[in-house]
């Protein structure tokens, strides 16, 4: 709970002046008793001494939440952060989602090697396989015999025999098999 600074004793208005001869002892005692409040007589406090220390606690209070608030600050950087690598980890994976959709949409409609197909239409979702890779359409063709994969950008690669081949000699390579 926030300390509450005691409020202190407003000056008596107004002050004693010697030309008001029949008010200055009057406004002179109050003056005088207003100060031994506010400083404290013997064996008190005193208001004034009291509402700094008050005051000085509500300086504490506020240097810790300024703490606080800095420690706040940080931890929201490091979840904005991790938020952010969240938002691009699921895009990525998304994306490779739907890569693995397409191709396994392809590879369920594979038709077989290239070069047995013959002139005429083919539609998506197909595969085949030419030049030691398979190949995924990626749009509609009337004739299937005009667009060569490899060649045509109407075909995507979806697996390379060779380069998987000699991805696996250069391990067997270096491992002292071969």
């Amino acid at each position: 709970m926030p300390t509450t600074i005691p409020p202190v004793t407003p000056y008596p208005d107004p002050a004693p002046d010697r030309t008001d001869s029949l008010n200055f002892r009057a406004r002179a005692i109050s003056k005088v008793t207003h100060d031994i409040v506010l400083a404290g007589g013997p064996g008190t406090t005193g208001e004034l001494n009291t509402s700094i220390a008050a005051m000085n606690t509500v300086a504490g209070e506020m240097e810790d939440l300024r703490d606080e608030a800095g420690v706040i600050k940080d931890e929201t950087a490091v979840i904005q952060l991790a938020t952010d690598t969240i938002r691009d980890e699921t895009e990525a994976i998304k994306a490779e989602t739907e890569a693995i959709f397409s191709s396994v949409a392809a590879f369920a409609g594979f038709r077989g090697p290239w070069e047995s197909l013959l002139p005429g239409a083919i539609n998506l979702p197909a595969s085949v396989y030419h030049n030691e890779a398979y190949w995924m359409l990626l749009e509609n063709l009337s004739d299937v015999t005009a667009q060569e994969p490899g060649v045509s950008p109407k075909w995507a690669i979806l697996l390379n025999i060779r380069e998987i081949q000699s991805k696996l000699n250069l391990s067997l390579f270096l491992q002292g098999v071969i």
